[in-house]
This record gives structure tokens, C-alpha cells and sequence, in this order.
């Protein structure tokens, strides 16, 4: 007696004879594909609508008093010596609604002395010739800076999803979303969150030409970075830190790592043909020069090229720590009748004098808070203890679970990645 044939089951896909749990994610995983653009307008939504209850409820933090007189004096006079420890870029972008409003101006305390910091006696006259409209002129300005925050979130989507695929992608732009740092920043006149936007855009696409090195990628690159110097003087550091990363990954493999499905297809560059580095050597000097241009352009060409002896310093690593009779700190410049007198500096003047001033900041000492306690030149964790308190703590684990997994595949991966590299790099020579 033969056996009764066996009967072909219908085809099942495999996550339907899976556990519960599993199907549930599966079908939330389609979900997500299926979605990601409009989940990402979504995101960008509630994004401008949180940053938006912020610009109008909270009132203006110490820093936007000078910030908002200093960027109309910008537009006003075509000087950038108000405010000149930082950048302009960003308040320059934001006071562009208030320049169309009926503000009140006064500029009796803006004498532009050299060296000196004004921009907050000029922000108190400000206040006190518009008065309770100052409120409503500070939270258009907000408004005009939220655009950088959606810059980030852009670019946090882009990057992620170029390394494991568009739910990445999505989960990266959620946590920049709804990150409190930059809800707190993105809503302000000043340039943190624009720096942080800028910096990560400049990043990205250093990171695209590395992988694939063209003139039309290296000019993009050289543009952004620019732009991100005219936020903060903090990414001076990159004009350094681009030939360092070029150079590591130059030397440390013949080819250019990838990680993710997204990349999986895209072709490995490599960089043991010597006739490529050289040409891609001559790409990386364009960029930076290309970098400085845009970083002159932001100020208007104001005082590029001037002598090295002929500014006035007042920080002692700069001035030679000139004092009078009586101890009193004068201004002076070290290079002065030395053989570097007459090196032309290809950066705007305000821009080295704001970082003359920020140094003397650190010479003097400014006071500094923590945990009940107040220091006059503050404390060598601070700004570790800060990110242990303000980042929130799914935040910490999810980059203590990202580095535990990237230390296992970078111990299995045959290849140099250099995209963990532009990733940390910055930050960690920052800190």
C-alpha cells in the first residue's frame, strides 16, 4: 500500500509563521519604507512647530541682546567689529525680518574702539529704545534661524541612511528632532545650533568627496566648510583636521571602507595609484582655498591680507604680555619688527581680533558654575559632566550600544572606514 502524497502547502512569508512580536516589526519595518518621506515632513512639522513655541514664549537669554543690535549693524554699516568674537553668519540671517519692521536704532554707544566689546552696551540701548516691542523683534528673529535646525535634520537623514539604509535614516533625524540641546539652541539668535547644522553639512560632504574624490565634490566641500566658519570660530579647526583625516586614510588603506546596504553597491576608491593622490591632493588644497574665500566673502574682505605686526593684541600670547607702570595690561603684538611683520593674514581682521579677545577671556578667567560652586577659571570635566546631565540618557545608551557594535565590526572589517573617522574626529579634537 503506497503512502498518500504529501500536500503542498501555500507559500507563506516567512514572517507570518514567525512569533508575534516579530510579525509586529516586520510589518512596521514596511511600514516605515513605505513612509519615510512623509514620515520625514512630519518630523520637520513638529520640529518647527516646537521651535516655534519656543521662540515666542521664552524670553530673549543673555547673548541675544548683543547678537540682534550686532547683526543690524552688519547690514547697516558693512562692518563686522560688533560682536567680532563670533562669527556673523548666523545673526546676520536673523535679523533679516526685523530690518523690514519700524525697530527703533540707536547707535550713540557704538564708538567701534579697538578691541573692545560694545556689543552689549549697543544691546541695552537697543532694548530701551524699542521696549516692550524688543520681545516681538527678538522672536522674528528666532523664526529666520529655524531653517538651520531643518538643515540638520536633513543632513542627520542623508548620512544614516547613506550608512544602513532610510529607517536609519529616519531614527538619526528623530533623535536631532527632539534632541533638548537643540530644541533649546535651535530657537535662539545665537550660533550654536547654526554652527552645529553648518559643521555637520560641511562634514557630510567632505566625507561624499572622500569616498569619491571630484573638482565638483571638492568645491562643494570647500563652500560648506566655509559657511560652517562663519558660524563659530570653533571650526577654525577643520582647516587642520581635513588634510589630517586625508592623510590617515591615505596612509592606512589602500581603499575606502563602506558599511551599510545603501553602500554596498557604490564603487571602492583606491588610493594606491599615485598619479590619483596627487591629484586628489590638489582637490583637498582647492577646497581649503576655496574655504577661505567663502569665509572672506561672509565678511565682506574686511582687513584680509592685513600685516601679522600691525594689529593691537591684547592676549599675552599674542601682544608679548605688554603692561604699563603700573601692572595694567596694554595691547602690543610679539610680531611686530620681527621678520613676520609683514606677513599678510589671509583671514578677516575682526575674525582675528574676536579670537585675540576670546583668548584674553581665558587668560583673565571668567566665572564658571557647577554643582553649587563657582570657579573663575572653571574645571577641566566640565564639559564632560555637562554632557552627562543634558544628554538624555536613551541618548547615551543608544551611543554606548552604536560604539560597542562599531568596535566589534571595525575588529572584523577588512577595510579602513573613513566615515567613522570624519564622524568623530571633529567633536573629539573639539572636546
Amino acid at each position: 500500500m503506497h503512502d498518500e502524497p504529501q500536500r503542498r502547502r501555500p507559500f507563506q512569508p516567512a514572517f507570518s509563521r514567525a512569533s508575534p512580536t516579530m510579525r509586529y516589526w516586520r510589518r512596521l519595518e514596511v511600514f516605515l519604507h513605505r513612509n519615510v518621506t512623509w514620515l520625514l515632513v512630519a518630523l520637520l512639522i513638529l520640529q518647527s512647530g516646537l521651535l516655534s513655541w519656543i521662540a515666542f514664549s521664552n524670553s530673549p537669554v543673555v547673548d541675544e541682546i548683543a547678537h540682534l543690535p550686532a547683526g543690524l549693524s552688519h547690514w547697516k554699516f558693512q562692518r563686522f567689529d560688533l560682536y567680532r568674537v563670533n562669527p556673523p553668519l548666523v545673526r546676520s540671517i536673523a535679523v533679516i525680518p526685523v530690518l523690514f519692521t519700524e525697530c527703533k536704532e540707536d547707535w550713540d554707544q557704538y564708538q567701534s574702539a579697538p578691541l573692545a566689546r560694545e556689543e552689549f552696551t549697543v544691546g541695552r540701548a537697543f532694548v530701551s529704545a524699542n521696549g516692550f516691542r524688543y520681545f516681538h523683534y527678538v522672536s522674528l528673529a528666532r523664526l529666520a534661524c529655524i531653517p538651520f535646525s531643518w538643515l540638520g535634520t536633513l543632513i542627520c537623514y542623508r548620512w544614516a541612511r547613506d550608512f544602513s539604509g532610510r529607517i536609519a535614516g529616519l531614527f538619526a533625524a528623530a533623535l536631532w528632532v527632539v534632541c533638548p540641546n537643540m530644541l533649546a539652541h535651535g530657537a535662539l539668535i545665537t550660533p550654536d545650533a547654526g554652527a552645529s547644522a553648518l559643521g555637520l553639512l560641511a562634514a557630510y560632504c567632505f566625507w561624499k568627496w572622500l569616498r569619491s574624490p571630484t573638482w565638483l565634490g571638492a568645491l562643494f566641500a570647500g563652500i560648506t566648510v566655509g559657511l560652517a566658519e562663519l558660524t563659530k570660530s570653533t571650526w577654525l579647526v577643520l582647516f587642520a583636521i581635513w588634510p589630517l583625516v586625508f592623510l590617515i586614510s591615505t596612509l592606512t588603506s589602500g581603499r575606502l571602507a563602506r558599511t551599510g546596504p545603501k553602500l554596498a553597491s557604490m564603487p571602492l576608491v583606491s588610493y594606491a595609484d599615485k598619479s590619483f593622490i596627487r591629484h586628489s591632493s590638489l582637490q583637498l588644497v582647492t577646497m581649503l582655498l576655496v574655504a577661505l574665500y567663502t569665509l572672506n566673502v561672509g565678511y565682506l574682505f574686511e582687513g584680509t591680507m592685513k600685516p601679522l605686526g600691525s594689529f593691537q593684541f591684547k592676549c599675552s600670547t599674542l601682544s608679548g604680555n605688554t603692561r604699563d607702570a603700573d601692572g595694567n595690561r596694554q595691547p602690543g603684538n610679539r610680531f611686530a619688527g620681527t621678520w613676520l611683520h609683514s606677513i599678510p593674514v589671509p583671514f578677516p581682521s575682526s575674525l582675528v581680533e574676536g579670537i585675540d579677545l576670546q583668548k584674553l577671556d581665558f587668560e583673565v578667567g571668567q566665572p564658571s558654575y557647577l554643582r553649587g560652586e563657582w570657579r573663575n577659571h572653571g574645571w577641566w570635566y566640565y564639559y564632560l559632566y555637562a554632557m552627562a546631565v543634558k544628554i538624555p540618557l536613551g541618548t547615551i545608551l543608544i551611543a554606548a550600544l552604536a560604539f560597542i557594535i562599531t568596535i566589534r565590526h571595525l575588529r572584523s572589517a577588512c577595510h579602513f572606514n573613513a566615515g567613522l573617522l570624519v564622524l568623530t574626529f571633529p567633536p573629539l579634537c573639539i572636546m
